[in-house]
């Protein structure tokens, strides 16, 4: 069974990723939930675009690699102490492969975070680089209008989008 209705919406367009990137620091001053807003994936259909935010991707990225980082420490520690420091050697040079590994990693996350900037970019030049905000009530509208328009938006338009979820 699926449950139908409206939502509203609030697209905003900029002429850069630096206006984007402030309008979302100005909303989420002022109240509004980040789980709210989401950069339509570009070119693309809104309907299909899952929320992204670019500070939240690489803080958790940042967080799953600590995590890994902290769990492999415990464990050699762990081996070295059980062979009385024979493992030692083992261990140090695990480490340095795995710092190479980390290193790679790094060079690929950040070739990709290249291409998606240009990307961004050559959007913007097109004026099509759109944030999406999901409104609970028609009054929070005007607050984000005035909140986008003073960070940089060069357009905004209210949306009363169908949608239709399954139940």
């Amino acid at each position: 069974m699926a449950i139908s209705g409206t939502t509203l919406e609030m697209q905003a367009t900029f002429a850069s990723k630096a206006a984007l990137d402030d309008a979302v620091a100005r909303l989420g001053q002022a109240g509004f939930d980040r789980a709210d807003l989401s950069v339509p994936s570009l070119g693309g259909e809104l309907n299909a675009a899952p929320p992204k935010i670019d500070t939240d991707q690489r803080q958790g990225r940042t967080l799953v690699t600590s995590m890994a980082a902290g769990v492999g420490a415990l464990a050699a520690a762990g081996v070295v102490a059980a062979t009385g420091g024979a493992a030692l050697p083992m261990v140090a040079a695990a480490v340095l492969g795995g710092a190479t590994a980390g290193g790679a990693g790094g060079l690929a996350t950040s070739a990709a975070k290249m291409s998606e900037d240009h990307q961004m970019a050559t959007s913007a030049a097109l004026g099509e680089l759109v944030l999406t905000i999901h409104l609970h009530d028609p009054a929070s509208g005007a607050r984000a209008e005035d909140i986008l328009r003073a960070a940089g938006a060069t357009d905004c338009t209210t949306i009363n989008r169908d949608v239709t979820h399954a139940a």
